[in-house]
């Protein structure tokens, strides 16, 4: 699952929020109050438009076929109009500002990020809870509403526990090391990619272990399944921690691999999965999961994120798109359009490579294939309809039964993969290195980041001198920064 949602108003918070200043925004009571207002618009706006498409549904205008076309596009529309209600409380409002100025989070911009998100945050819980109306009525039969909206929390919500980890790593670089180091770690460039890398590393190694927690999952029991599943890992020679029970809920069929390290690194395979499939459907599926561990599809994936972390950085620093605010949303429209095709065309290349995984630790296509004509039974998925991270499931079990007949098949397309898998690490390495020491890294140490930086604080600063006027720690804080710009 891929909360793109909260993808891009990390991307949008990282590159296009500065720091709150009193003389462009709002009192900070009227700051607030506007805020809850943009908040309690966007939910009248979503109740208002998935009662009327229930209605059209109960008018027999919607038929099943169509349902979920319909909801995707209803939901497209009511993101666009949520990414708007954002950016106008980030801009106009200044609300990520003034919040933290009002709270006192001072020097720590992780606290700061994580308040001025909870706007956004809170809108993506009204829609939710809005959009269980027009869900079908499986969907409705399996969840309740609060239980439809703490799956989506659960599963979308993530993402910010790395973003804000990092954040909290370059306040404790910046806050607490000696001066030099400060600069370094906060002022943009190496200081910056350092840590940026180092927390993607540190992600994909001890992030698993968290989402287990938090997804709620739990061993898988010992019995005949799980012995041929460690027969099959074993077989397959993957290294990982064991199997695990996800236990998402919903009657979701799925199962996924987490982790780099074998320390940290899971099998998950849902509930649903595990109940409605046999045995041997069940081993085709694991299989192909581990096909995933198999050929490290997990570390590519982070290299490909690496890759446009690193050309982000250049493009806002050297302000490819002009100032601030273009430069964020710039780079949130490049950062959609390359997870759309180039995270698309990555991905369905990995699952085909998985897929063929399977198909040979297997020695035969049908239990993969059964599996996935079983779960486009019980979803109601159409065969043909495409993916834009998968191929269509009729697809899948074309090729798999066409490489199942002609092994060269298999052999062709592991070799177009690892010619990707070279080509993605040539092109992340060469955009870093291009940041680091090339033209770009002239670009980057000119006055850019640390003049983004100055201005920054110098609002922060500013707007907490306003409301704490007896406070001296502002106007000290505020006197230096001035005084390092003057010089």
């Amino acid at each position: 699952m891929l909360p793109i949602e909260v993808f891009l108003a990390v991307m949008y918070f990282t590159f296009g929020v500065s720091g709150w200043s009193p003389e462009a925004s709002p009192a900070p009571l009227s700051c607030l109050l506007w805020t809850l207002l943009s908040l309690g618009l966007f939910g009248a706006a979503s109740e208002a438009a998935t009662f009327l498409l229930r209605r059209w549904r109960e008018a027999g205008a919607w038929q099943v076929d169509d349902g979920r076309a319909v909801r995707e596009q209803a939901g497209f529309y009511l993101r666009i109009l949520l990414f708007a209600c954002f950016i106008i409380q980030m801009e106009w409002f200044g609300w990520p500002g003034m919040a933290g100025a009002a709270l006192g989070t001072g020097n720590w911009r992780s606290l700061e990020a994580l308040i001025g998100l909870l706007p956004f945050l809170a809108m993506l819980i009204l829609l939710w809870h809005a959009f269980y109306a027009i869900e079908d009525a499986a969907t409705r039969g399996r969840w309740s509403r609060m239980g439809y909206v703490g799956f989506r929390t659960r599963y979308n919500f993530y993402v910010l526990i790395p973003w804000l980890a990092l954040m909290a790593a370059m306040d404790l670089c910046g806050n607490y090391l000696p001066g030099d180091w400060q600069s370094w770690f906060s002022g943009g460039g190496w200081g910056e990619a350092v840590l940026s890398i180092a927390s993607l590393i540190a992600a994909g190694a001890i992030f698993p272990p968290i989402l287990l927690r938090l997804w709620r999952c739990r061993p898988l029991p010992d019995g005949q399944l799980k012995e041929r599943l460690c027969g099959l890992q074993a077989k397959a020679g993957v290294r990982f921690s064991g199997f695990y029970v996800w236990r998402i809920g919903g009657g979701i069929l799925n199962a996924a691999a987490l982790g780099l390290l074998p320390r940290f690194r899971y099998l998950l395979i849902s509930e649903s999965l595990l109940d409605r499939l046999t045995e041997d459907e069940i081993c085709g599926v694991v299989g192909h999961e581990l096909g995933h561990l198999r050929h490290r599809h997990l570390l590519f994936y982070l290299i490909f994120i690496f890759g446009f972390a690193a050309a982000a950085s250049y493009m806002h620093y050297a302000e490819v798109f002009g100032g601030r605010l273009e430069s964020a949303l710039g780079i949130c429209l490049l950062f959609a359009i390359y997870l759309r095709f180039g995270f698309g065309y990555v991905s369905r290349r990995f699952e085909r490579q998985a897929d063929l995984f399977g198909l040979e630790l297997l020695g035969r296509a049908e239990p993969l294939v059964a599996s996935l004509e079983k779960i486009a039974i019980i979803t109601g998925s159409p065969r043909q309809k495409p993916c834009w991270h998968h191929a269509s499931i009729a697809v899948r079990v074309s090729f798999l039964r066409a490489a199942e007949d002609d092994p060269r098949l298999g052999s062709q397309h592991h070799a177009e993969v690892a010619r990707l898998k070279l080509g993605m690490t040539a092109i992340a390495c060469g955009i870093f290195w291009f940041a680091a020491f090339g033209e770009g890294a002239d670009r980057m140490r000119q006055d850019t980041p640390a003049a983004y930086s100055r201005t920054d604080w110098i609002n922060h600063w500013r707007g907490l001198e306003a409301l704490l006027p007896g406070d001296p720690e502002p106007a000290n804080r505020l006197r230096k920064l001035l005084a390092e710009v003057k010089e």
